[in-house]
């Protein structure tokens, strides 16, 4: 009989442990995780700080005029709230920032491009220009936002579910790095 209760007593404590350490998992930090929507590459970074968070989705967008161009929305700080296993993101839109990061120009503007290279910085500030007006719309449409349920939280891996089930494998990343 006392073995049976020092069993008992054994798992409570590690049951205890185990549902303890889980709680105690942070998801502070800054998780990466890329995706294809549509055929088009889309990459999310989630920057966490005691319930702060900066949202950054990147995406290519694919322009025939112009080339593919790959824009970034970022959030500003907002609220992450976390209860219950569930991680709640919600960034305000009308404070969103787009960047446009990066154009694999169609051959026209490579060329000219090359013969100038001052015109490069000339057309990726037309280009943001052009994109500004709509950028609440797609920071609506894009940005990573929602309600998910944390599946597993370590210190180098954050998976989440969304409310059809469908889990995301965020990797943790130093963005010091450079990576």
């Amino acid at each position: 009989m006392k073995t049976r209760n020092l069993i008992r007593t054994l798992f409570t404590a590690i049951t205890l442990f185990v549902a303890t350490s889980m709680n105690a998992q942070s998801i502070d930090g800054c998780w990466d995780y890329e995706t294809k929507i549509e055929g088009q590459h889309v990459g999310i970074r989630l920057v966490i700080e005691n319930g702060q968070g900066i949202i950054l989705t990147a995406a290519e967008i694919p322009n025939e005029k112009v080339g593919a161009v790959t824009i970034a929305l970022i959030s500003a700080p907002t609220p992450i709230k976390v209860a219950n296993n569930k991680v709640e993101i919600d960034p305000d839109p009308k404070k969103v920032t787009l960047k446009v990061t990066e154009v694999d120009w169609v051959a026209p503007f490579k060329a000219a491009i090359k013969d100038d290279p001052s015109v490069e910085e000339k057309l990726l500030e037309e280009i943001e220009k052009g994109l500004q007006a709509g950028t609440a719309q797609m920071a609506e449409d894009m940005m990573f936002s929602g309600e998910f349920t944390i599946a597993k939280c370590t210190k180098t891996q954050l998976i989440l579910k969304d409310e059809d089930g469908e889990q995301m494998v965020f990797v943790k990343s130093d963005p010091d790095s450079g990576k």
